[in-house]
């Protein structure tokens, strides 16, 4: 009881500094490497037995959970008095070693840790709940199934499945899932798991990938993949392995109706603009900061604030003339940038190159210069923009400008620039990276079309490869 009183006190401290999940498996490393004399080493069998299973807490009264029923080897319900929610989890192996994780709303932090003691039948439950308060208790495995019972999920903590519609609710039968509209079945038979974005749900059921709109049609059956595009649309390889976006009626279109651009991130008070020069083996890196402005009608927030405008300095603007040459646009990008009144702070930096590399270019394919305006979004959705594309020896590779380092190794024929990816060239054949990796393997690679690209290998196989290298054949 000491040892187990013991561990408890080390899992609380050590996982309050918690933020996410490479720090949970941190901490678990260390919870593990305390040999708790009670604690199992790894519970890969006991995962097996959970499914379709319960385990009850061991308190009389908890206040986060009662039981905890494992509905199959995705989704949880976690039980307490009229209330059901359902969840979803995972068996995270650390160095060989397994604990179960039960996830947050939004899969980027944990609510519960689960380890199994040596008596088969209990287990450890680390909970905690929204506020950061945490719970340390045992709790017992019953023979409790809900054979054939259906169980009402009266609110769901799952956020592919949380779109706030009142007119739809999820029931558990039989280790599997079902959805309701109205109280009546949305979807005939009940499956292994559901994504539901928008208006269109994408139903697995035994290894296979059906969509349905959200009034029970059956858009399309047996696919071999699908990419939620928009709420409106999916864009999907069918099992003739044919490719086209599909809307909740079921119409099928070689191209999407809408084309969404990335959203912007609305939520920077500053705005931060950068702008990288290059001449010959050196870069200019300057970075001008724009904070909002304040009228004199206005409630000035920070009046310790000071706004102070800036420009260039002479060193800077002789480095840019040296870049445009033509007095006319080096005129037009100073004014443009660098004496605009809502420019608040303003850096510069030089980078120097490696004397060996020659015929540079910037992500936009340019061999002057890139503007840009940086936030998480931006390098999200586009090639990183410390990334320059040069040559030597007569080979081209890709080198980070910030990091000071070899991205792509100079292997290369040709490397093509792309808005999120690299078309690199050797020996007659092709690959992107970072999607599909170094190493080019096709004879035709052709651009992405959203989510999928059409290739073509050496011996005639062709198909379409989506953005994780994953391929589908003909």
């Amino acid at each position: 009881m000491k040892t187990i009183m013991l561990f408890f006190l080390l899992l609380t401290q050590l996982i309050t500094s918690a933020q996410n999940l490479n720090d949970i498996e941190n901490t678990v490393d260390k919870i593990l490497k305390t040999n708790s004399n009670g604690i199992k080493k790894s519970i890969t069998s006991e995962y097996k037995d959970l499914i379709g299973k319960t385990i009850t807490s061991d308190k009389n009264y908890n206040s986060f959970y009662e039981k905890i029923h494992f509905v199959n080897d995705k989704y949880f319900l976690t039980i307490k008095k009229e209330r059901t929610v359902l969840g979803i989890y995972k068996l995270i192996n650390i160095k060989g070693d397994h604990i179960i994780l039960l996830f947050d709303e939004y899969k980027t932090n944990y609510k519960a840790l689960i380890f199994a003691l040596k008596n088969k039948k209990k287990y450890v439950v680390h909970w905690k709940d929204n506020s950061g308060n945490h719970s340390n208790d045992t709790a017992t495995l019953t023979e409790e199934e809900f054979k054939n019972q259906e169980l009402d999920v009266h609110k769901q903590i799952v956020s592919e499945l949380n779109f706030f519609n009142p007119n739809i609710s999820f029931y558990v039968k039989n280790k599997k899932i079902g959805i309701k509209l109205r109280g009546q079945k949305l979807i005939k038979n009940e499956c292994d798991s559901l994504f539901i974005y928008g208006k269109i749900a994408t139903v697995y059921n035994s290894n296979k990938i059906n969509l349905y709109n959200l009034k029970g049609k059956l858009l399309e059956e047996n696919l071999k993949a699908d990419y939620s595009y928009s709420r409106d649309e999916h864009q999907i390889i069918d099992s003739q392995n044919k490719m086209y976006f599909i809307d909740t009626l079921g119409i099928k279109y070689n191209k999407p109706k809408k084309t969404y651009l990335r959203p912007g991130n609305d939520y920077y008070k500053e705005k931060h603009f950068v702008t990288y020069y290059a001449h010959k083996k050196t870069i200019l890196k300057t970075t001008i900061i724009c904070s909002p402005k304040f009228t004199k009608d206005s409630v000035k927030l920070e009046d310790s604030f000071s706004y102070i405008k800036t420009r260039p300095s002479e060193e800077d603007e002789d480095f840019i003339k040296k870049v445009f040459k033509n007095k006319k646009k080096y005129t037009s990008e100073i004014s443009e940038y660098y004496f605009n009144n809502e420019i608040d702070r303003y850096y510069s930096d030089y980078i120097k190159l490696p004397e060996n590399y020659k015929k540079i270019r910037f992500i936009n394919n340019s061999t002057k210069r890139i503007h840009f305006e940086y936030n998480s979004l931006f390098s999200t959705y586009h090639l990183n923009t410390n990334y320059i594309v040069a040559k030597k020896s007569n080979k081209y590779g890709v080198w980070d400008i910030e990091k000071n380092k070899i991205i792509i190794p100079f292997n290369y024929k040709e490397i093509v620039i792309k808005e999120s990816w690299f078309v690199l060239k050797q020996n007659k054949l092709y690959t992107f990276y970072p999607n599909i990796g170094l190493k080019p393997k096709y004879t035709c690679l052709e651009d992405y079309i959203v989510q999928f690209a059409k290739f073509k290998y050496p011996n005639g196989k062709k198909g379409w490869v989506d953005r994780k290298g994953k391929e589908y054949f003909d």
